[in-house]
């Protein structure tokens, strides 16, 4: 039986795409070829985690791509999937990535790193991370105020993470590229 302690969230469905069967989906912080695996995705279905193989996919992006799943033919049978969030064994990501399983970042990890915005600096520091919309989405809390900033986390705007190797966390930092405006949409 897997257990949630064996496993790591690694993206998200999002939606179904065309008639056979793939889905759109979103990794959350990994490069989409980490779903280029024979190890199972796994999904939580009835209160289960269940393992699902990955037939084909294709990249959509840095962090996306269309996934066929094995045995999920139709659109009616990918549209169970829509709003899951997909995982896979820790072990089986420190694998693809080259890591030991200690390593890995969950998104909590980001909780607490400084994020700074091309142009105009540091504006806070993330609260957490928001994953019930159809991106994720940073939850920024300035440090002078109690209004929370909310950023979509998409690679377009993401420049780099910056995690300190001298273990002082509070350093750890976010830097974006932000369009224009996209700040006084939280006003």
């Amino acid at each position: 039986m897997i257990e949630e302690k064996d496993i790591l969230k690694v993206g998200k469905f999002f939606r179904t795409h065309a008639l056979k069967g793939e889905l759109n989906t979103m990794t959350e912080g990994y490069e989409a070829d980490l779903l280029d695996t024979e190890s199972p995705l796994i999904v939580e279905m009835d209160g289960i985690f269940v393992p699902f193989y990955v037939e084909s996919w294709r990249p959509k992006g840095m962090f996306g791509c269309l996934v066929k799943l094995e045995g999920i033919d139709t659109q009616e049978r990918a549209q169970e999937f829509v709003n899951k969030f997909i995982y896979m064994r820790r072990e089986d990501v420190a694998d693809a990535l080259g890591l030991d399983p200690d390593e890995l970042n969950t998104e909590e990890d980001f909780v607490g790193f400084r994020v700074e915005v091309e142009g105009i600096g540091y504006i806070g520091r993330v609260e957490e991370i928001d994953s019930t919309t159809d991106n994720l989405l940073l939850v920024v809390k300035p440090d002078d105020s109690d209004k929370l900033i909310y950023i979509p986390l998409v690679e377009e705007f993401l420049v780099s993470i910056d995690e300190k190797e001298d273990g002082n966390d509070a350093d750890n930092t976010i830097v974006l590229r932000l369009p224009d405006g996209i700040l006084d949409l939280n006003d």
